[in-house]
Parts: structure tokens; C-alpha cells; sequence
């Protein structure tokens, strides 16, 4: 009767170990990452109003904010080849926006020739990543919104800087899209329709709402189906 007594005991248990790694094993394979990738636009809060969207969806996904604010697409690529930011995070999914303080007009000003050099070079490194579980990440891109140049950053900003956002950069971005078939959401056409989402150079908060419900849709077909 001991005997079996302990062997009862021992089978409970295997059980139970064999039904936690089964889930750990499910959790893993089922529960995706999105990274977040830009400057202060990225960085202010559209990241956390696209959890909240896929939390409510009831889509298993975390979200990681590595925008940095104030950085350049030169600034954005040292921080990736600097920091072990892509080890940390194992994104399966990148959302990329940069762009908008490469037309600043001091001294972080950058030559829309080097931006596109910049923004290949940050798209092979994030492609170029492989993570624990084999997968390389997708990348989603988007243009950058219009500039509207409010009373704090007249100083780093003029009418050039707009100009090159629509004539300039915003194409590269485009093209860039096209050229190496990667998604891309129209940013500036979300603000373009909705300007009063855009009082600033950074959207009003219902503007992030706006910029989260626009990468919602696209990254929903996606992962709906994992």
C-alpha cells in the first residue's frame, strides 16, 4: 500500500510539472512583442495607448516603448548598435518611425542622402536579428506627421524643415517601404486629415489615440490569426 501510496504521489507531480511546462511552452509561443522604434514621438505615448487597444482585443501582445526622444536616425542607430536593445526585447515586430529631428536646423540637422543611409542601416540590423525562437522580425514603417512649429521650437525649426518632410524625407520613407517590401502606415495622411490632432510639433493626446488606433489596424491581420 506505501508503495503505491508513493507512486501515486510521484505521478501527481510529474503531472503537474509536465502541465506547467505545457504552459510556459503555450505562453511563449503564443504571446508576441512589439517593439516600438522612434524619437519623442514614439517616446511620449502612442505605445502605451496600443496596449490598452490590444489588451481590450484580446490579442496576446506586450508592447515595448524604445522611442527615444530627441534622437535623430543617426542618434537611433548608434543606440542600436550601442545598447543590446534588440537582445532585450526579442521584438517580432518592429514599428519604425523616424525622421522628424533629422530636419531640425541646428546642429542634429541630417542630409535627407544620410537619413536614407541611416534608415537602411537600422532596417538590416533589426532584419539581420535573429531571436531565441528562430524568428527574425517583421517591420512595419511610417512616414512622419506634418511639422507645425509651435512657440518651443521655432528656434530649431522653420519653414525648410516642412518642406523637407513633405519633399524629401517622407518620400525616402515611401520608397524605402516599396523598394524593400516592407509595410507602411501613412502617419502624416492620419494628420493631414485630422490637423486638429496636431497643434505641435507632438500630437494632442486624442493624436497618440489616433496614431494607436492606425498601427492597430495594420499590425490586426498580423497576429490575429497566432
Amino acid at each position: 500500500m506505501r508503495k503505491k501510496y508513493l507512486l501515486s504521489i510521484v505521478l501527481f507531480f510529474w503531472i503537474i510539472l509536465l502541465g506547467l511546462w505545457g504552459f510556459r511552452f503555450y505562453f511563449r509561443r503564443s504571446f508576441q512583442v512589439v517593439m516600438c522604434a522612434g524619437d519623442s514621438i514614439t517616446a511620449e505615448a502612442y505605445p502605451n495607448y496600443l496596449q490598452e487597444k490590444l489588451n481590450q482585443a484580446g490579442i496576446r501582445i506586450k508592447v515595448v516603448n524604445k522611442g527615444v526622444k530627441g534622437n535623430t536616425s543617426g542618434e537611433y542607430l548608434k543606440y542600436l548598435t550601442s545598447h543590446p536593445v534588440l537582445q532585450e526585447v526579442n521584438p517580432h515586430i518592429v514599428l519604425l518611425q523616424l525622421g522628424t529631428n533629422d530636419v531640425r536646423i541646428d546642429g542634429d540637422q541630417t542630409p535627407t542622402d544620410q537619413f536614407i543611409h541611416n534608415l537602411n542601416r537600422i532596417i538590416d540590423l533589426i532584419q539581420n536579428y535573429t531571436g531565441p525562437d528562430g524568428r527574425r522580425p517583421k517591420i512595419l514603417l511610417a512616414t512622419i506627421p506634418p511639422l507645425i512649429i509651435d512657440e518651443n521650437h521655432r528656434r530649431v525649426f522653420n519653414q525648410a524643415s516642412q518642406r523637407r518632410i513633405v519633399e524629401e524625407i517622407n518620400p525616402a520613407i515611401i520608397k524605402i517601404a516599396k523598394s524593400r517590401g516592407l509595410a507602411l502606415l501613412d502617419i502624416y495622411q492620419l494628420f493631414q486629415e485630422h490637423p486638429e490632432f496636431l497643434t505641435g510639433v507632438h500630437p494632442t493626446q486624442e493624436g497618440y489615440k489616433a496614431m494607436a488606433e492606425a498601427w492597430f489596424n495594420q499590425l490586426n491581420p498580423l497576429v490575429s490569426s497566432h
